[in-house]
């Protein structure tokens, strides 16, 4: 019986990773025997992306098992309003609503490697977090997590989607995380210190260990995410002839009823005008479903993830040529 092929092609951008760091201060107050504890949300510098990325993926691989970090997944949170003072204002609005908690990361509470942040400088730090750094700038400060807050709602509901189109025979789930670098202007920086290839692996492990039917395969452009012509080259040379590969395969058995037993998927999330564009594009003629985070920092801004941010779009809904 032949196989149905699932894909699911998604940019892997710096917004895919927050940090949650732990700001430890013992006995802040003359007599306090207890350790005061805030947690801080974080994201690391365009040229320390990688080196942090790599110390990430250090702490999770010598963490004795891979715990999920868990996020919280509501339907609302608060009502965004136009206000003659304000051009937005927040109005909270007390609706009690169905929430879950779903996995959204991976902690590195059991690692044994070394978690501490020397520079908190090469951090990008959430507005309300730099008061506790300040607070507490005396303790000690220590990674304790990784979140992925785009792909943690993403992958859930691109299979929720699959299953409506399960096609026949065994189902294979591929997910191709498209990765690269840019050319920072400092030529004294490494080249490849803003490179999303090691936040992919991290990202690999927390997908496979929460969606253990699912096969991740990292795809890396090198440098040039900014530039068209290249990630035209990178999608053509790297990307196709992979899914070329399976598509091939289920012609040469079913001939031109292909459709029904391929399905791709995009994820429309971050990334490079010149990274989306070229995928989009390439990926066309497979009349892919469109899986659309149109609010990027919920999570970095409310700590929780919205289901009313990823809208997922058919082939036709969006397609626009006559």
């Amino acid at each position: 019986m032949d196989s149905t092929f699932q894909f699911l092609v998604y940019n892997v951008s710096h917004i895919d990773m927050v940090l949650g760091l732990r700001v430890e201060n013992p006995g802040r107050e003359q007599g306090c025997d207890k350790a005061v504890s805030e947690d801080v949300f974080a994201r690391p510098k365009f040229h320390t992306f990688n080196e942090t990325s790599q110390r990430v993926l250090n702490l999770i691989k010598l963490s004795e098992e891979k715990d999920i970090s868990l996020a919280v997944l509501k339907d609302t949170v608060e009502e965004i309003v136009r206000s003659k003072d304000q051009y937005y204002e927040p109005e909270p609005k007390k609706v009690r609503r169905d929430t879950k908690k779903i996995p959204a990361g991976l902690n590195t509470l059991r690692s044994t490697a070394d978690k501490t942040i020397s520079r908190i400088q090469d951090m990008h730090l959430h507005g309300t977090d730099k008061e506790k750094i300040e607070l507490n700038n005396k303790g000690s400060i220590v990674i304790d997590a990784v979140y992925f807050p785009l792909i943690a709602q993403v992958v859930p509901t691109w299979l929720e989607e699959n299953q409506h189109h399960s096609g026949v025979g065994k189902v294979q789930q591929i997910i191709y995380l498209a990765t690269g670098s840019g050319k920072p202007r400092n030529k004294k920086l490494d080249p490849l210190c803003d490179s999303t290839t090691v936040l992919a692996q991290i990202m690999k492990i927390f997908i496979e260990t929460v969606y253990s039917n699912v096969k991740v395969e990292v795809v890396d452009s090198g440098i040039g995410v900014f530039q068209y012509d290249l990630n035209v080259k990178f999608v053509k040379n790297v990307l196709l002839p992979k899914l070329e590969q399976y598509r091939q395969s289920i012609v040469s058995s079913v001939g031109e009823d292909w459709h029904n037993l391929f399905q791709v998927s995009i994820a429309l999330t971050d990334g490079s005008p010149a990274r989306m564009a070229a995928l989009s594009a390439s990926l066309r003629k497979y009349r892919p479903t469109y899986l659309h985070m149109w609010q990027l920092k919920t999570f970095w801004h409310r700590r929780c993830l919205l289901r009313s941010d990823l809208k997922v779009e058919s082939f036709e809904t969006v397609e626009t040529r006559p």
